[in-house]
């Protein structure tokens, strides 16, 4: 199972140490492009993601929860790293631009499903696509528990991708905790996206405070714990 820390609540002034002390124990990292349409929420935008590709040579997952994604996708990535891009099914209007820009670009691609929205709406895709994630908590904000109604559709999402698309694996994103890796891990979830389970940690938030204002002695111990939680999550 492949680990990829959220990096959209982390402390921006200090993206490239952060970067440097995970980048050795992790698989890539998470990045929530928010439109403040599709959900409320507004974040990252592509100068910032393309500091970050210029700090590791990691693969970067873009979970893209904007309107018309196919506008988008090409100011967000190059040809010279590895992405995988998730995009929404229910904001995909042009599902041939979103191929053609698959297609350009060479990046791993997927669909993501909010809580709400059945399983069987991938059918039409799942030929197509390289993962499907499924989202276990409302997209739009960090630290919200995990939906444990989610395991049905977890399951399902397995099976359609046995049954159409061998090659499709099934990720999950949303309130994972320790306590749901091993349950993720027997379900043939193969990547997941981790804020709660390494930075919504309570003894890490003590040393931070999410703020922008962690004193410089703190930034040691900060990562510190951070690895040691990252590398909890991988011995799983």
């Amino acid at each position: 199972m492949k680990v990829y820390p959220s990096l959209s609540e982390a402390h921006v002034p200090y993206l490239s140490i952060i970067i440097e002390a995970l980048d050795p124990y992790v698989d890539g990292y998470h990045i929530d492009i928010m439109d403040s349409h599709f959900v409320f929420n507004l974040s990252w935008g592509p100068t910032l993601v393309k500091v970050v590709s210029a700090y590791t040579k990691k693969t970067l997952w873009l979970h893209c929860m904007v309107t018309q994604p196919e506008k988008i996708l090409a100011l967000y990535t190059n040809k010279n790293h590895k992405y995988i891009i998730s995009v929404h099914q229910e904001t995909i209007t042009d599902w041939t631009k979103i191929q053609k820009y698959k297609q350009t670009y060479d990046v791993s691609f997927g669909i993501a499903l909010d809580p709400a929205t059945d399983i069987s709406t991938m059918l039409p895709y799942i030929k197509d696509i390289d993962h499907i994630l499924i989202m276990t908590v409302q997209p739009g904000a960090s630290g919200q528990p995990f939906l444990t109604d989610m395991w049905d559709k977890i399951d399902h999402a397995h099976q359609l991708c046995v049954e159409y698309n061998p090659k499709c694996v099934v990720a999950v994103d949303g309130g994972v905790t320790l306590s749901h890796l091993m349950q993720l891990k027997n379900k043939s979830v193969e990547m997941i996206a981790a804020f709660s389970a390494i930075f919504g940690d309570e003894a890490i938030k003590s040393v931070c405070q999410y703020n922008y204002e962690m004193q410089e002695k703190n930034i040691n111990q900060y990562l510190e714990l951070c690895v040691n939680k990252i590398k909890q999550i991988k011995a799983v």
